[in-house]
C-alpha cells in the first residue's frame, strides 16, 4: 500500500507543481510505511485489485472518507 500512495503522491505533485521538498515531504513521510501503519490504527483501509495489482486504496474513517487514492 505504501508504494501506491508513493506513487500516486509523485503524480500528484508533478500535476499540481509541487516543489521537490514538498514532494519529499509526501513520498517520504505521509507515503511511508511507518505512517499508513500509525493511521491504520484509526482508519479501516479497503484495497481495489487488479488481478495481484492494487489499483486503488480508500481509507474510511466513521463513515467519512478519508483518503482515496488511484493508481495514476
Amino acid at each position: 500500500m505504501s508504494a501506491l500512495l508513493c506513487s500516486s503522491y509523485a503524480a500528484l505533485a508533478e500535476g499540481e507543481g509541487l516543489s521537490p521538498e514538498q514532494e519529499r515531504y509526501l513520498v517520504s513521510e505521509r507515503g511511508s510505511r511507518d505512517c499508513v501503519r500509525r493511521e491504520s490504527r484509526n482508519q479501516r483501509y479497503m484495497i481495489a485489485r487488479d488481478g495481484t495489482q492494487i489499483v486503488g486504496v480508500v481509507a474510511v474513517s466513521g463513515d467519512t472518507i478519508a483518503k482515496l487514492y488511484v493508481d495514476p
